[in-house]
């Protein structure tokens, strides 16, 4: 029989991804000025004792973008699309360890669109 697979960070590991889009939509829709998004990775490690075995591996990033990684993490490794601890860190930085930034005038970048109209009354218009 084969042995029972088991994941030294299973539930030791909290991640939270987070990405927030802000633009200014004018009344007809259409996007005035500039969408920025910013997102984060945040990790918080649960158990101390496994602090120095998390690594994370990424997707390759998309150069439109703006990056920043947290000072503890080893920048070598993450030009190869991996993150983790620097050699002499003794744990995964707690909190934002990945940051990043997209500012654009591309309307088709916009998860949603918004369209607003009048509608007339008797009484007047809402």
């Amino acid at each position: 029989p084969t042995g029972l697979v088991v994941n030294p960070m299973l539930e030791l590991v909290k991640v939270v991804i987070e990405e927030r889009v802000t633009a200014d939509l004018g009344v007809e829709g259409g996007l005035k000025g500039e969408a920025t998004l910013q997102g984060s990775l945040e990790v918080s490690v649960l158990d101390p004792r496994r602090a120095d075995i998390a690594c994370f591996k990424l997707a390759p990033q998309c150069r439109d973008f703006k990056y920043k990684v947290h000072p503890c993490l080893n920048k070598s490794s993450y030009a190869n699309n991996i993150l983790e601890v620097r050699p002499g860190q003794r744990s995964f930085p707690t909190g934002k360890c990945l940051k990043w930034q997209l500012k654009t005038s591309n309307e088709n970048f916009l998860p949603v669109t918004v369209s607003c109209w009048q509608i007339a009354r008797g009484d007047g218009t809402e």
